[in-house]
């Protein structure tokens, strides 16, 4: 199994848009990406902007196809230019 953990903030103007680009990804990896157990984007209560991304992954070559899909490059794309930090993207193997 591999985990994924991901942070990053919106520039204040972009957050709504940014929500909207998470929830798609979101659903259309649960729905269409093979080996994908769990997607799942979070606020930060005080701070709307500020994301947190969980997943599960059975294996890498799962999420290597993911990587490659049509759905996360729209939201890669939808990221540029609208981050106030560089994104922070943190792979794990389960042990």
């Amino acid at each position: 199994m591999i985990t994924v953990t991901g942070t990053f903030t919106a520039k204040k103007e972009k957050t709504e848009i940014i929500l909207a680009g998470a929830q798609a990804v979101q659903k259309a990896s649960l729905a269409n990406d093979r080996g994908c157990h769990e997607y799942k984007f979070h606020q930060l209560s005080d701070n709307p902007a500020s994301f947190f991304v969980y997943e599960i992954w059975e294996d890498m070559e799962s999420l290597q196809k993911h990587g490659n899909s049509a759905h996360f490059h729209e939201f890669a794309a939808l990221l540029e230019g609208s981050l106030d930090a560089e994104l922070d993207i943190r792979v794990y193997n389960a042990i």
